[in-house]
């Protein structure tokens, strides 16, 4: 929407937020502090759980692979999400 003023809602049903990181397809990738990770397509009316195994999720990042990168600061680590699946690191 351009020049207005009026607000959008974009997620409005989650655990509380951790982190936020929108990809250059303009796909949300969210990481809600109760620990999952969810995936926003651009077009889409509802997201898609990408993260499992996390207990408080912090933050999040996507890179060109489409891999997605977690701070989980309860098991005081990081985690590489790809394909519905976590690897820690």
């Amino acid at each position: 929407m351009v020049n207005t003023t009026q607000d959008i809602t974009i997620v409005n049903d989650t655990d509380g937020h951790g982190g936020l990181f929108i990809n250059a397809h303009g796909e949300i990738y969210l990481a809600e502090s109760a620990g999952k990770d969810i995936k926003y397509p651009s077009d889409a009316t509802s997201g898609t759980i990408v993260g499992v195994g996390l207990s408080q999720s912090s933050g999040a990042f996507v890179d060109q692979c489409d891999n997605i990168y977690v701070t989980d600061i309860a098991q005081h680590r990081i985690a590489k999400c790809s394909d519905n699946s976590c690897y820690q690191h």
